[in-house]
């Protein structure tokens, strides 16, 4: 399986700068700053578009040192929807991470829908496969955002192989997303005019 599988082949690749891999333990996009969620309910179509994970090279946020500046995973995101990742991550790990930073740093997270792990060892190297996209979250206006990897950037990034993996979500969290769901529904669904109280 390769990256080219969880998507079409006309997609966008997205690329979001992380501490480490999807994985149960985190099993969402998290972000600081609102304008992530904007950019990805703007830009990003599930289905037809992915989102890579890049490590960081800061050894206190990326504690393996395997995963720094290296392609982590691949994960398919619905942008639809901003939810609180206090509700989806771990109690004990959202805890921890409270503890260590001081407050609440990532607050709003988006759920992924499907997820893969990057499988060659060592892991890809960001500045081999996406020179000029992984140099462009060095930019002021990309800090903590995400980035599009195009042309043969992209072309190097679809080739890549991957072993899909399944997210072990609680029921709590499970629940909280289907209430977001349902939530979201109602509030899209039209009013229909027999519905409407005539007060002529």
């Amino acid at each position: 399986m390769k990256v080219v599988d969880l998507m079409r082949p006309d997609g966008r690749v997205f690329l979001k700068s992380e501490w480490g891999p999807i994985g149960d333990e985190w099993p969402c996009v998290s972000f600081t700053k609102k304008s992530v969620g904007d950019r990805l309910r703007s830009d990003f179509r599930p289905g037809r578009d992915v989102l890579i994970y890049v490590g960081t090279t800061n050894a206190e946020m990326t504690k393996n040192p395997a995963h720094r500046a290296r392609l982590l995973s691949a994960v398919v995101i619905q942008p639809n929807q901003v939810l609180e990742t206090r509700k989806i991550v771990p109690r004990n790990i959202w805890e921890n991470s409270v503890a260590q930073w001081g407050k609440d740093r990532w607050p709003h997270a988006m759920a992924v829908t499907r997820a893969a792990a990057m499988v060659d060892d060592p892991l890809p190297g960001a500045r081999e496969i996406i020179p000029m996209a992984y140099r462009s979250f060095s930019e002021m206006a990309n800090r903590g955002g995400v980035v599009e990897a195009t042309g043969e950037e992209r072309d190097a990034v679809l080739k890549l192989p991957v072993k899909e993996i399944e997210l072990t979500l609680s029921e709590d969290v499970s629940g909280y997303q289907r209430r977001c769901r349902t939530f979201m529904a109602e509030k899209r669904r039209p009013v229909s005019p027999a519905s409407l109280t005539s007060y002529a």
